[in-house]
């Protein structure tokens, strides 16, 4: 009986070719789109997923306009911080990063061997009270208190 319902609607399918094309024309479209939303929606969701209050993590952003020309910056003025300490309550914390884009290291004792980072971030003392990355060993309270304090990742510790 499957078999006749199947060479039924095969036969039909080569029959009514335009209505065939625009129906499966149609399906395609539909999944591609219905696709395509579910993934946009997955990655909506999945931003700051990785932080344990991501409700409570605010990013600032610098808007500029002149005229009709309009930009916006990933950057606040460096005073804003201290600006916000003092003068927002509800505030727990406030973190600054400045991404050092690269930075060359030498021992005192031997300027032969240079270690060479790409990817180095200054950062305030409250980091790991509003980006909770984990430590391997250390206080994160302590971490970043004294100037010019360093926290490295696991394989920069190791080539060190």
């Amino acid at each position: 009986m499957l078999k006749n319902y199947l060479a039924i609607a095969i036969r039909n399918l080569f029959r009514q070719k335009l209505t065939t094309v625009l129906n499966i024309g149609g399906l395609a479209l539909g999944l591609a789109a219905c696709l395509l939303i579910a993934q946009y929606i997955r990655y909506e969701w999945s931003y700051d997923r990785f932080y344990e209050a991501p409700e409570q993590v605010y990013r600032l952003n610098t808007f500029f306009k002149e005229g009709s020309k309009e930009e916006r910056f990933a950057t606040t003025p460096p005073p804003l911080a201290e600006a916000i300490r003092e003068q927002a309550p509800g505030v727990a914390a406030v973190c600054r990063v400045f991404h050092w884009s690269d930075f060359t290291m030498r021992p005192d004792d031997d300027f032969e061997n240079a270690y060479r980072e790409t990817n180095v971030y200054a950062v305030d003392a409250d980091f790991f009270k509003v980006l909770n990355y984990g430590l391997l060993s250390g206080d994160p309270e302590t971490a970043l208190k004294e100037p010019a304090s360093v926290v490295l990742p696991e394989s920069a510790a190791i080539r060190y």
